[in-house]
């Protein structure tokens, strides 16, 4: 357990994995940025303690995995679903009267997130019944239903949650790179849903994690992050045709989520590949600040945290969008930014050797330090703040 203040509020946090890494990663880094101001709790799925540091209080819950084709739920400890749920229900019931929180963040509800419906709901009815004011935390791009009819159901159904609760989401995106309805549509604001923008959450590089020296004659290194699902396997491929076709790449470092890794056949065939060195190293919630040699170009899925990782670090970096939302987040940031380069996963080699090519050009002759970026766990610290304080005022700098 973390030191508390005395007086400070209590800011109560919930999260799962169901849906990627991705979610326990963002929670954690606002966690870690609130930790100054708030006393944080956190109410989670099991797998988020390798996440979260000891500036929390967390209570895990028993946790509850999808099935690979994501068609039926299972618990990682062999019990029944059933059980299993109203398990999770008891103790998130229990951690809120011991937190006794001033707020609660609930990371990406309503907005998909189904499978923990009653848990989350009957969560929310606490907050109404004690007058907790609620947040939902909403990452920078979210794809809605595209057939009419569902599409309506559906923002009806959200809407009608944020108004019932007095909800009010945070959209963890800048303005630099994106608009409001990249994650609300239009039809969602005409309900008159409270929003805000906070800036992205990410790791914030310290200067010597992105200044470098060009050293003459040294083979320059490579580094690509498998994730998405058994779908990411396949970025492998573009970094495959970069090491082989661009002589001043001799490193690849190929960073494996759990789950996700190569056969045996596939890293024989790697390892063979003459005068280049491969080398395989497991992936973690910091990859890209793991104590590895300086990195001279990235190959990430597009994912919100490796997004996040790329523009912080700032170097050059291509992105491979297995999604709609990856393609758009990866065509917002190359839009704004020359030394970051979108592909397509079906790409041929010229069009991967050409693209790396163009942000080698494009780092060269940008500065990379001036990017005006918000950073979303301190200007999340300061809304829940003023929030605190009654400060309407807030709204005007982040919308």
């Amino acid at each position: 357990m973390g030191q508390y203040k005395e007086k400070a509020s209590n800011i109560l946090f919930h999260f799962d994995s169901l849906w990627g890494v991705g979610h326990l990663v963002r929670s954690a880094r606002l966690i870690e940025g609130l930790a100054d101001k708030f006393n944080c709790y956190a109410v989670c799925g099991a797998r988020a303690q390798a996440f979260i540091k000891d500036t929390c209080h967390a209570t895990y819950l028993p946790q509850l995995l999808y099935s690979e084709d994501y068609s039926r739920l299972y618990s990682m400890d062999g019990a029944s679903v059933a059980s299993t749920l109203d398990t999770r229900m008891e103790i998130c019931t229990k951690t809120f009267f011991q937190a006794m929180p001033d707020a609660v963040v609930l990371e990406m509800f309503p907005y998909g997130r189904h499978a923990l419906w009653q848990e989350v709901m009957a969560l929310l009815e606490l907050c109404r019944e004690h007058s907790v004011p609620i947040y939902t935390s909403l990452r920078d791009i979210y794809i809605y239903p595209s057939a009419e009819t569902e599409r309506a159901q559906y923002i009806d159904n959200i809407a009608g949650i944020l108004n019932k609760f007095r909800i009010k989401t945070i959209i963890h995106s800048d303005p630099l790179f994106s608009k409001q309805n990249n994650a609300l549509p239009i039809e969602l604001l005409t309900h008159d849903v409270d929003y805000v923008f906070s800036g992205y959450v990410g790791r914030i590089a310290a200067e010597h994690e992105h200044e470098h020296d060009v050293i003459p004659n040294v083979k320059k290194v490579l580094r690509v992050a498998i994730g998405g699902g058994r779908k990411g396997v396949s970025v492998y491929k573009i970094a495959l045709f970069l090491l082989d076709a661009v002589d001043e790449f001799g490193i690849l470092y190929i960073h494996e989520s759990r789950g996700l890794e190569l056969s045996d056949e596939i890293k024989s065939s790697m390892y063979s590949k003459k005068g280049k060195d491969v080398r395989f190293v497991e992936f973690t919630p910091d990859f890209a600040f793991s104590p590895l040699p300086f990195s001279n170009c990235w190959i990430v899925s597009g994912g919100y945290n490796s997004a996040m990782d790329i523009l912080s670090l700032r170097i050059p970096s291509i992105i491979v969008g297995l999604d709609q939302e990856q393609r758009i987040r990866a065509d917002l940031l190359a839009s704004k930014l020359d030394h970051i380069g979108t592909i397509d996963i079906e790409a041929s080699p010229k069009s991967v050797v050409d693209t790396w090519c163009s942000i080698r050009k494009g780092y060269n002759t940008q500065s990379s330090n001036t990017l005006p970026l918000l950073n979303g766990a301190i200007v999340t610290s300061d809304f829940l703040e003023r929030e605190f304080d009654n400060d309407s005022s807030v709204y005007s700098c982040v919308t």
